[in-house]
């Protein structure tokens, strides 16, 4: 049986699987944060503490699987860093690894920086599921270089199904969430297609 992945399939019951995980698809804590981060992607203002601390709101999911990062330490180095700088340069300059790494040494660690630029930068960044990245074979000499390439990757599976980088990690993750917990043939079939491209 030669069986395909649907991305967009998957992508359209990302929700129906949030619900289903969480209770809830958070789509008013979404927008909000949409709203709130998107004059930093627009080059109006850097990003502030408030806006860190605001992907941890109870109206996203994000407090479930992610540490929320003390206020006072992150501002500080948030603040002597100056990460907010790197983070709009980032705009012009995507795939900077130099970039990337001093992102994550101001976070201190890939999860927190993935959600962090996914948020503002959605077209590039993804949030990095270790477990994706797995399956999908990802690699990388430096923990800048491995994310770079997870991006990458979700771009070009993004660019199959006309999706961005952090659509197609949606799209994949609803996938990942039925194949473990539904571990029927079709599910495998694809699975190992996966595998194979």
């Amino acid at each position: 049986m030669d069986m395909k992945l649907d991305l967009q399939h998957y992508l359209e019951i990302f929700d129906s699987i949030l619900r289903s995980r969480y209770g809830q698809t958070f789509k008013t804590g979404f927008a909000a944060l949409e709203k709130r981060l998107k004059p930093i992607r627009e080059g109006d203002r850097g990003i502030t503490i408030d806006d860190v601390m605001a992907i941890f709101a109870p109206e996203l999911p994000f407090l479930h699987s992610w540490t929320k990062p003390d206020k006072e330490d992150l501002q500080g180095r948030m603040r002597s860093l100056k990460v907010a700088t790197f983070i709009q340069q980032l705009d012009s300059r995507p795939s900077d690894v130099l970039l990337i790494d001093r992102v994550c040494r101001c976070f201190r660690e890939l999860g927190l920086t993935a959600i962090v630029l996914h948020h503002v930068y959605p077209d590039r960044f993804a949030m990095c599921s270790h477990h994706l990245a797995s399956l999908l074979y990802i690699s990388g000499k430096t923990v800048p270089e491995y994310y770079l390439a997870y991006c990458d990757e979700l771009r070009q599976w993004g660019a199959k199904f006309s999706l961005t980088a952090a659509d197609a990690e949606f799209g994949l993750w609803a996938w990942y969430r039925c194949a473990t917990k539904d571990r029927s043939e079709e599910h495998t079939s694809e699975l190992q297609s996966l595998r194979h491209l």
